[in-house]
C-alpha cells in the first residue's frame, strides 16, 4: 500500500515523514536524512505543497520546546475515550504537553519558534523563506 505524506520534518537526529490517516491511525517513517540528502521514497506519494519543517536548529537552542509542543494527531482513535482522557490529565505537567492538535496548528507552533519552513514541489524541498531547493 502506498502512503500519502502529510508532513516532512527534519529534527535531531534525522527526519520523520508523517502520512495521512488510513482508517483510524496515521503512520510515520523515520530515518537519518538531512534536507540536502532526503529523496522521496518509492513507497509514498508526496503531493505538491506538502509542508516541510526543519526544527533541528530550534531544538539545538532549546530542547524544552520538544516537551511543550502539542502532539500532532492526524487521526485520533482515542477520541472521546474517558480512559485516555483521564491518563492525559493525570500525566500532564508543566514540562510535558499532551495536548493534541492538527497539522496547521502543529506547523504554526514550530514556525512561531523559529523553524525553517518549506514545501515539497515536484519531489523536491523548496524553502519558503528563500525559494531555494534543498
Amino acid at each position: 500500500m502506498i502512503s500519502i505524506c502529510a508532513l516532512l520534518e527534519f529534527t535531531i537526529p534525522g527526519h520523520t515523514e508523517t502520512y495521512k490517516p488510513e482508517g483510524l491511525s496515521s503512520s510515520e517513517r523515520c530515518g537519518y536524512e538531512s534536507p540536502e540528502s532526503w529523496r522521496p521514497s518509492k513507497d509514498a506519494i508526496y503531493p505538491d505543497g506538502t509542508p516541510v519543517m526543519d526544527i533541528k536548529e530550534v531544538l539545538e537552542e532549546d530542547t524544552s520546546l520538544a516537551f511543550s509542543a502539542p502532539l500532532l494527531a492526524l487521526a485520533d482513535p482515542f477520541k472521546d475515550n474517558p480512559v485516555v482522557d483521564d491518563a492525559i490529565r493525570r500525566f500532564s505537567s508543566r514540562s510535558w504537553n499532551l495536548r493534541k492538535c492538527g497539522l496547521q496548528e502543529y506547523v504554526a507552533y514550530w514556525a512561531g519558534n523559529g523553524a525553517k519552513l518549506g514545501r515539497i514541489i515536484q519531489g523536491r524541498i523548496v524553502w519558503d523563506q528563500t525559494g531555494e531547493a534543498a
